[in-house]
């Protein structure tokens, strides 16, 4: 099969909500430069002109609770009027509300909007508390649905005023928004939502992977299909990519199959019953094979935080889709794979916008993600945005269970307003709750999620069935050999599978590890844990082997040493390219350092092999000591006489003395 890429006109839907009512710019310069979401304004056709240039601008940060502070363009004193005019005219304008802070317990003067020439101020007074003033806060304006072009100056009669975003409430948006009529591809968070024809995205269920799956193309690989870039909203519930990566769904039953721009069909192991081990994914003409089965139907669950497992039905071993960073040649790709090793895929299903004559409310689902429990209480918040069109009434917010997550307040702004939404909890679990959003007879119904873990020691994750997601209390790396890195703590050791060199590229022995997550599994004997995220090397460890004087199965994975031993009544497997294919006769006994692994049977993978006599380095210019009776690694005696060799071994560009 071949087929030609052809060039299509990307079309990028936005990815700041269907609502256009309410538009946030953040400032970013001090010439009021601004950005909406993720999205940089041109100051041309949307954004600011510069009336005034400000004194500076301020990253700002935020404090231990999350409370950001010190942050926006700075106004000081002598640069009274540094403001900015909107390029857009807002029509209906009926609030602004400003988001500024101070500098401590100083800075004072006024904050002037003009709307359609009405002009309104925010005065700005000492804080009465020391430190109080460098938090941001909102503060807003009521206008009468003026319209026109939106003015800002600061006038600063003290010390410094920050200004950090502005948001216009009014009947029209930033172009950087949607038009109400425009398409979204918002996150899918139940596989019923799927129906004949629809039209998604296969994206990444990972913050700050920003990428989609592509289409398949012979020039890039026969073997998977290429990430290409995309653009995800800060709550990864929308993303915006070009629509020729877009596949269509075809309904069979429960099972769905998934045609690409030119209705061929997505496939495991590219419908070759011969290749059913291979991490194949690309398309055919067809979905089925009498010999292969359904390679091109697939089940499809999704959990309520969007993770979608994509399985096939066909004979191929590997048969889920996943996104591999594939961090060996840094040219991500989707391909299958045999167990849930690498990152689940979230499915992004096209959404037309709604009639905007009538009401509406619309908000994302709140998801605070796996949160690891340590000691006593956990506590996070989460701001979430309500968006609104045609209300007549304020929204009310209420949970429906309200004993594990608040809310910071319960009515709302009809022209949409931000909700606080917090959590305390001392135990770990699954924790669930509805967002009741309503205004008349208009209601919004939103996911509130929170998954708590704990970390567990290396003991209890060898216990737990496999593919179940575990954290790891802090590990001591005891070797890493490419993707392998065999770990230990004092309960026990594990191998961590590092699929692709993504996560453990660097570490070394003695590494200390922290925050070490992945899905346990058995590797034909061998428990490990499939990295999924990446972790801190947090401290060093001296790591001194086991002294065993033999091994079984409860053994595996870790570091031992053998002493005085005939390596012939060892398994010997050269796991780590030690032996390089060296024999060691059995006329000499050996000290033996190694991993114990499970290759059929125990084995020892060695990492040390010394004669049991022992070896000490040789002292440069020393006078040195030589029993007549020596041997070398092969085994073989040192003829005295022979002064070249007399005892010294080198290994390593090391030189050792035999004694």
């Amino acid at each position: 099969m071949k087929k030609f890429l052809i060039l299509i006109l990307l079309i990028f839907c936005v990815t700041v909500g269907i609502d256009a009512a309410t538009t946030t710019y953040v400032f970013t310069s001090a010439t009021w430069k601004s950005k909406v979401g993720t999205v940089v304004t041109d100051a041309k056709t949307d954004g600011w002109v510069c009336n005034k240039e400000a004194t500076d601008y301020n990253e700002g940060r935020t404090d231990a609770k999350g409370a950001l502070y010190s942050r926006g363009v700075g106004v000081k004193t002598g640069t009274t009027g540094a403001g900015c005019t909107s390029v857009i005219t807002f029509n209906k304008v009926r609030k602004v509300i400003v988001n500024f802070c101070q500098n401590a317990s100083k800075g004072k003067g006024s904050i002037n909007i003009s709307v359609g020439g009405n002009t309104k101020s925010i005065t700005v007074t000492k804080p009465e508390v020391s430190g109080e003033g460098v938090y941001n806060r909102d503060a807003e304006l009521v206008f009468g649905e003026e319209s026109g072009q939106v003015t800002m100056s600061v006038d600063c009669t003290e010390n410094g005023i920050y200004i950090n975003t502005i948001t216009i409430k009014a009947d029209n948006g930033s172009p950087n928004n949607p038009s109400v009529t425009g398409r979204v591809f918002k996150l899918v968070t139940d596989a019923t939502q799927l129906k004949d024809g629809d039209e998604v995205f296969f994206g990444v269920a990972k913050p700050d992977v920003n990428y989609v799956m592509g289409i398949w193309d012979e020039s890039f690989s026969k073997n998977n299909i290429a990430a290409v870039k995309a653009r995800y909203d800060e709550d990864r519930q929308v993303v915006t990519a070009g629509e020729e990566y877009s596949y269509m769904v075809e309904r069979h039953g429960d099972s769905i199959a998934f045609l690409d721009i030119y209705n061929w069909y997505l496939v495991a192991s590219g419908g070759n019953p011969n290749r059913g081990a291979n991490n194949y994914l690309t398309v055919w003409d067809k979905y089925r094979s009498e010999n292969y089965g359904n390679y091109g139907l697939w089940n499809v669950q999704i959990s309520a935080d969007g993770k979608a497992v994509v399985k096939s039905y066909g004979k191929s071993r590997s048969n889920l889709i996943q996104f591999n960073p594939n961090a060996s040649n840094s040219k991500p790709i989707f391909a299958c794979y045999a167990e849930a090793q690498y990152t689940p895929v979230a499915i992004y299903r096209r959404q037309d916008s709604v009639d905007i004559t009538k009401p509406l409310i619309q908000c994302n689902f709140v998801n605070f993600g796996t949160r690891v429990l340590t000691e006593g209480k956990m506590e996070d918040s989460k701001k979430l945005t309500v968006q609104a069109l045609n209300l007549k009434e304020d929204i009310t917010a209420s949970l429906k269970d309200g004993t594990v997550f608040k809310l910071d307040k319960t009515m709302l702004d009809r022209d949409g307003d931000d909700v606080t939404i917090t959590y305390e909890v001392d135990a770990t679990g699954d924790y669930m709750d509805s967002l009741i959003l309503r205004s008349g007879e208009t209601v919004m119904t939103v996911a509130v999620l929170l998954h708590v873990d704990k970390t567990v020691s290396i003991a209890d994750a060898r216990k737990m069935h496999d593919l179940t997601m575990c954290w790891l209390n802090d590990v001591t790396v005891t070797k890493k050999y490419d993707m392998h890195i065999f770990a230990k703590d004092e309960t026990g050791a594990i191998l961590l599978y590092d699929a692709g060199n993504m996560y453990g590229q660097g570490i070394k022995k003695g590494d200390v590890l922290t925050g070490v997550t992945g899905y346990t599994k058995n590797y034909y004997g061998n428990p490990e844990v499939c990295l999924s995220g990446q972790f801190e090397v947090t401290g060093q460890s001296d790591v001194v082997p086991e002294i065993v004087e033999k091994f079984d199965s409860t053994d595996v994975c870790r570091f031992v040493r053998m002493e005085d031993i005939n390596i012939s009544t060892i398994r010997l497997y050269d796991l780590f390219k030690y032996m390089g294919g060296q024999t060691y006769p059995d006329n000499v006994n050996y000290n033996v350092e190694g991993i114990v692994y499970y290759y059929d049977e125990p084995v020892l993978c060695p990492t040390l092999i010394e004669v049991a006599t022992g070896v000490t380095p040789v002292i440069d210019n020393g006078q040195l000591t030589i029993d007549n009776s020596v041997y070398n690694l092969q085994g073989q005696r040192l003829n005295d006489a022979d002064t070249n060799y007399r005892g010294i071994i080198i290994r390593g560009g090391k030189k050792y003395l035999m004694k």
